[in-house]
């Protein structure tokens, strides 16, 4: 597990997750973000 800090809309949340987690999940199913899609997949 690692810890990460970032800038999401003005504030600053910290999300344990381990390496291999995308953002997508990370915003998703650990921040309950669940306006945020996957496009194509690929690219």
């Amino acid at each position: 597990m690692a810890t990460i800090a970032f800038l999401l809309n003005g504030t600053r949340p910290r999300c344990n997750a381990s390496p291999d987690t995308s953002i997508l999940t990370l915003l998703r199913e650990h921040l309950s973000l669940t306006g945020t899609k996957e496009g194509c997949a690929s690219g």
